[in-house]
């Protein structure tokens, strides 16, 4: 148990911090390729901070999951573990890479 509670809370560090240095500090270099995708128009720039922002809050969820792994114990740690991650994942795949067009 205390190895699961650990390696959440490291991932959930790295996450907030990771979404923090890309949302709210604008290094957009932390993701792989996005100046060169921004150039050839494949990217908008606000692709970068939708990113940020679910890294961000994903590893807000994480660190609350880890705490239910110490509360709950760790079948409800590692079950809830599982949905979050499974979310994130989900979340960045549907993060739109270009805005809505307003014609």
């Amino acid at each position: 148990m205390p190895v699961l509670i650990t390696i959440q809370l490291l991932i959930g560090v790295a996450l907030i911090l990771l979404g923090y240095l890309i949302r709210f500090q604008g290094l957009h270099s932390l993701l792989n390729g996005f100046e060169e995708l921004l150039r050839r128009g494949r990217v908008d720039s606000g692709y970068a901070g939708r990113v940020g922002l679910v890294l961000f809050v994903g590893g807000f969820l994480l660190l609350a999951s880890s705490l239910a792994t110490v509360r709950y114990g760790v079948e409800v740690g590692v079950a809830l573990a599982t949905i979050l991650i499974t979310c994130l994942i989900v979340a960045l795949f549907l993060t739109p890479k270009h805005g809505r067009r307003r014609d």
